[in-house]
């Protein structure tokens, strides 16, 4: 007579959660020795509302399955978890589908507005693990107002609408915050915070700096540069 062990029958049992005459398949006996092996290893087994739910569930999620539905939607309609809808799935020999599976063949706009409109909205706002508290919007007001664009004006006039770090004179200008504009609030509108920089010469110190925590230090770094160069060339 074949001796099965408390650890093999609990894995089956409790851990795969095989019905018993399942188990009697996989051990290749009746079902009747697998309930007496159960018993003498003090292995209680579930009453049968439980194993009638289960069969139940089974049956279900099978039908489901094989009409298509995914196995997020399986675990949502049924109020069960995916982990659960995937082992009966196992247990029945189902191939796990995809989710690359329910668009092959299907054009973007076949899948729906309102698809779209969730993926759009999937990341926004509180969602998004960049939301820094809606101090992007507050930034991109700011930069739009009259006031912003006053301080603009005053600061390339009086760098004579020329780049202070390649002296070139005209084109796409940018007023530079010497002091960091999100950081030190009360000196964004002072005319001494800000310095004209051409577009190229604006990201090269960016690149060079970063966007946070800027200060004048770092300005006077860059800016030097420059004219230690034009002296060596004139040299």
């Amino acid at each position: 007579m074949k001796h099965y062990s408390k650890k093999m029958l609990e894995g089956l049992y409790v851990g795969e959660r095989l019905p018993i005459a399942q188990m009697a398949l996989r051990l290749e006996c009746t079902p009747l020795t697998v309930m007496r092996h159960m018993r003498k290893c003090g292995i209680v087994a579930r009453s049968a509302s439980e194993t009638s739910r289960r069969s139940c569930d089974c049956v279900e999620i099978l039908r489901r399955y094989d009409s298509g539905e995914s196995v997020s939607s399986i675990a949502k309609q049924m109020k069960i978890g995916r982990r659960r809808v995937i082992s009966r799935l196992k247990e029945h020999g189902r191939k796990i589908r995809h989710g690359a599976f329910y668009l092959v063949g299907k054009k973007r706009a076949e899948r729906g507005l309102e698809w779209r409109k969730n993926i759009s909205l999937a990341k926004v706002g509180l969602k998004n693990p960049n939301w820094a508290g809606g101090k992007k919007e507050e930034n991109r007001r700011i930069r739009a107002s009259f006031e912003f664009k006053i301080w603009r004006e005053e600061v390339f006039g009086r760098d004579d609408w020329m780049c202070q770090k390649c002296n070139v004179r005209g084109g796409r200008l940018h007023p530079h915050h010497i002091e960091n504009f999100c950081s030190v609030v009360e000196k964004r509108f002072e005319v001494e915070n800000g310095i004209t920089f051409c577009e190229d010469c604006h990201k090269e110190f960016h690149r060079r700096f970063g966007r946070k925590g800027n200060n004048s230090e770092q300005v006077m770094e860059f800016c030097d540069e420059s004219h230690k160069h034009q002296k060596r060339l004139a040299a």
